[in-house]
């Protein structure tokens, strides 16, 4: 294996990136996001740049160990089971109202590749119109081989794809970790 990964700490982030997704709706209500009253802890801008800092630091970690793991299971020609498929829908220049169906290793080299990295904000007409929350959605953007490509994705489907895999893979992931050469000599 060429990195050693700690899977608790992948699986901690994963909690981080779902819950944020689960909350964000509560969590602007209580602090009266876009309001005349909002409350003085957290406003609307600090919600969507700490939530945007949060999200993007630990889904681009997440996607290169993901990644790293995968392809290493693979070059020992281990079996990697890429779960159901997540949905995903092009949007941007790429919009045409279809959806795809792609696996978590995917999404891993798009968000390690895109250009454009979104977090998708969304309100409620009962609330007030300046109160936005991210509810889990993120919209990527690039280019490959000149090709523009564009869509968006639920997080909390890619999460629990990856939470599925870390829980299959992790005794082929663990041997293949202290089979590690440089570890062998000290044991």
């Amino acid at each position: 294996m060429s990195h050693y990964f700690g899977l608790n700490e992948i699986k901690e982030k994963l909690i981080i990136v779902s819950g944020l997704a689960l909350s964000g709706e509560e969590f602007c209500k209580r602090y009266n996001m876009g309001s005349e009253e909002y409350n003085k802890t957290y406003n609307v801008n600090d919600y969507t740049k700490l939530t945007k800092l949060v999200i993007s630091n630990n889904l681009i970690e997440i996607a290169v160990k993901i990644r790293c793991l995968v392809d290493d299971l693979k070059s020992q020609k281990i079996q990697v089971n890429f779960g159901s498929k997540i949905r995903i829908f092009n949007s941007g220049q790429c919009a045409d109202g279809n959806s795809k169906e792609k696996n978590f290793r995917f999404i891993c080299n798009k968000i390690i590749h895109a250009e454009k990295f979104n977090l998708d904000f969304i309100g409620n007409k009962s609330y007030h119109q300046d109160m936005v929350w991210w509810s889990g959605e993120i919209t990527l953007a690039g280019k490959y081989k000149g090709e523009n490509w564009g869509f968006f994705f639920s997080v909390l489907d890619w999460s629990d794809q990856i939470m599925e895999f870390l829980k299959i893979a992790e005794g082929n992931i663990i041997k293949s970790q202290s089979n590690s050469c440089d570890l062998q000599m000290h044991s």
